[in-house]
């Protein structure tokens, strides 16, 4: 999170530059960076509110979290009142958007236990496969699995965005890598080689400083670098 913020901070310093001439100094604290994402936690406390783990529900919006399936869970996200109507005719629970305890946004997140334990008794009816099925796919509903490691680095999403690649290994072979997520229009990103083996830049580094194949050669005599 601190890296993510002093990317921003650096954007922004070089921008500042480059329009006004000056430069910046970013200062960047972990804690005062991992601060800000308690945004919705924070809010609840500075309104003298009580707070403490919700799982993956969302502190203001309701229904948004991870229901259990058949065989897994469903990621749910009613962000408004017609999202929240449309998913109710989809599961086949008119009485939910009619029940005064989920009337509105307000309601659903004052009887969030209720709620949550209707919405689980359903979506246990069905596999995971079968609510996305039903739900984003017919109804267009923002619904999604909860994915394993392994399912989320290996489907469909997941390959038609090129994220896992193959490059060839000096030691290993064929390795998978992620790849990285920006993807500009005029440049290109991610990885242009394998991860290097111990020292295997060692010298070429060292001869972009300056020092001459003698002192390299001093160096890997004296167990400096590895030989």
């Amino acid at each position: 999170i601190t890296a993510m913020w002093a990317a921003f901070g650096i954007t922004g310093a070089l921008l500042r530059r480059r329009v006004t001439g000056e430069g910046d100094r970013i200062e960047l604290g972990m804690h005062d960076a991992a601060l800000p994402w308690l945004t919705k936690q924070a809010a609840k406390s500075f309104a003298g509110e009580e707070t403490g783990r919700m799982g993956t529900r969302d502190p203001v919006i309701a229904p948004y979290q991870a229901y259990p399936t058949a065989d897994g869970h469903l990621n749910v996200g009613c962000a408004n009142q017609k999202l929240w109507r449309g998913l109710c005719e989809a599961i086949d629970r008119p009485d939910l958007a009619e029940d005064d305890r989920f009337v509105d946004n307000p309601a659903r997140v004052e009887h969030m236990d209720e709620l949550e334990a209707e919405l689980s008794e359903t979506f246990r009816e069905r596999t995971t496969e079968e609510w996305v099925a039903l739900l984003a796919d017919e109804h267009g509903l923002p619904v999604g699995p909860v994915n394993t490691v392994e399912e989320a680095l290996s489907n469909e999403q997941t390959d038609a965005r090129g994220v896992v690649r193959q490059m060839e290994h000096p030691a290993a072979g064929e390795i998978d890598v992620l790849e990285h997520p920006l993807n500009f229009e005029n440049a290109r990103s991610g990885f242009r080689s394998a991860p290097p083996l111990l020292g295997a830049d060692t010298e070429a580094v060292l001869k972009e400083l300056g020092y001459t194949d003698e002192d390299v050669a001093a160096l890997r005599e004296a167990g400096g670098i590895p030989s």
